[in-house]
Order: structure tokens, then sequence, then C-alpha cells
């Protein structure tokens, strides 16, 4: 039975920033969102953030792979992050909106990605469908 993921977006933005040197990833730390768990079938709507730094100051996007119960794993694309331009540290607040069709724990990981191409360390977080 093949299992059928909806996301209905994956919005990023960031906030308050300064801007310093070339040449390194960025790194990502402190994940929180909400909620932890979801109504099988119904859509959730996961919010949430993570801290950025990046030296060089030229955060581009936000990557997220998805896992299912049955490590079934969906890359979603790539979603740039807006209000980064410039910046080597800051907030970036993200939203998943999810369905998940059979119970068990989703599972998300985040990565972001520079203008250089340079990937962060990957964060990742749960919820589990009831």
């Amino acid at each position: 039975m093949s299992r059928h993921w909806l996301i209905a977006s994956c919005l990023v933005f960031c906030a308050a920033c300064a801007a310093e040197e070339l040449g390194s990833p960025p790194s990502i730390s402190d994940l929180s969102y909400s909620p932890r768990s979801i109504t099988t079938g119904q859509a959730a709507t996961i919010q949430g953030t993570l801290r950025f730094e990046d030296a060089d100051a030229d955060l581009l996007e936000m990557l997220v792979t998805l896992r299912a119960p049955g490590d079934e794993r969906m890359e979603l694309p790539a979603t740039e992050v807006a209000d980064a331009e410039g910046k080597t540290e800051g907030l970036v607040a993200l939203q998943l909106v999810l369905i998940a069709p059979t119970p068990g724990e989703y599972a998300f990981e985040i990565r972001l990605i520079d203008a250089n191409g340079n990937e962060s360390n990957a964060l990742v977080g749960s919820v589990v469908a009831l």
C-alpha cells in the first residue's frame, strides 16, 4: 500500500541579524516546534523556529526531508529563506502542513544551504499521528 503525503506549504523567513566574512557553511541549532502530536487523516500545521549562524552572510535555502513510519522518505523541494541576505545570524521560522495517512511517528530533518552550496548540520523533529 502506497503512502501519500500532502505538504501544502513550507514557509520560512529570517529575523534580526548582521553581516561578516566569507567561506563557511551555515550552522543551525535550537529547533523548537509544535504540535508534537497530530490526528491521522487530517491536515496539521507544524510551526517552529530554529537559530542559524552563517559567517559569510549568504544563507539561501531550507531543505526538509520527511520520514514516515516504516522509514519511507520524501525530500521536499528547497524553499528560499526570505530576509536572510546579508545576515550572519538569526532566527528562521518554518511551517509544514502534513496529512499523515496512517498512525505512527513522522520525522522531519531540516538543513540550510548558503549561496556557495555549503550545507549546514541537520536538526530533526518528529510528530506522532494518533
